[in-house]
This record gives C-alpha cells, structure tokens and sequence, in this order.
C-alpha cells in the first residue's frame, strides 16, 4: 500500500501536509484543505486556553464538577482577558514592540481572586505592567 503525501500553504510562511492511500488529486483535496483551515484557528486557541488557563489536570471526578471547573477556568480566562485589555504599556523608548506576558497574567488575576479581606489586594495592572514581552516577527521557515 503506498502513502500519497501533499504539502499546501497554509499562511504566508507556513505549510501543512496531507497524507491519503489513494492517488492525490485537487478535487478530493480541496474540500480537506478548506476544512483544515476552519479547524486550525479554533484548535490554536483551545490550545492556547488550556495551558494559560490550566485546563490539563482536574481535580474533581464527578462529570459536572469537571464542568463546573472547565467553565470557572473559562470566566478566570475572561476575567484576566479584560483586565490585559485596560494595561496600557508605554511603547517609547524602546527597542521593540512589547506585549502583555497573558500567562503572567492570568496568575496575577488568580492571586487577586484568591486574595483576603485581611490583606491588601495587589494592583493587578501594575503587575500585569512588570511582566511583557517583546513581539516576535513571524520568521519564514
């Protein structure tokens, strides 16, 4: 039995490839390439959600508690979301362009949730503030 593999663009500088048993032709493929590329964003995301928001191991057994904890996850997600959204991170003087480290803060939004009325609570944009990083250009290759 052979393997027919087939490599289209999928982006500028990315590609993807697809394997088929039969002989490739552009009519089979293009209905696969259009649906792959309906998938790749969402699956970026999820991805991207489950290891910000740290949806990999649960702590419940109960079907509805893995529920319930998927959907607090979710709102610390939105939660942390719409405070990045307000940080404001001065651009000038600087050698690059710099972004919100989102992982950083989804923990700092976690800590203010998680805090006491006995302590202060942080100031959450200034954390947020402290930890950024620099924007990679997208390299070819």
């Amino acid at each position: 039995m052979r393997a027919y593999f087939t490599r289209f663009p999928f982006g500028l500088f990315v590609s993807s490839c697809l394997m088929a048993l039969m002989k490739p032709s552009l009519r089979i493929f293009l209905p696969l390439i259009s649906h792959h590329n309906m998938r790749w964003d969402i699956e970026t995301s999820f991805r991207a959600l489950k290891y910000t928001v740290g949806l990999t191991n649960f702590h419940a057994k109960r079907q509805e508690s893995i529920i319930q904890e998927i959907f607090a996850r979710m709102i610390l997600h939105n939660f942390a979301e719409m405070i990045t959204s307000h940080v404001i991170i001065s651009q000038m003087d600087k050698r690059h362009q710099y972004q919100v480290n989102f992982t950083v803060a989804v923990h700092v939004c976690r800590h203010f949730l998680r805090s006491r009325d006995e302590e202060p609570p942080p100031d959450i944009k200034a954390l947020i503030r402290k930890n950024i990083l620099p924007i990679q250009p997208i390299r070819p290759g």
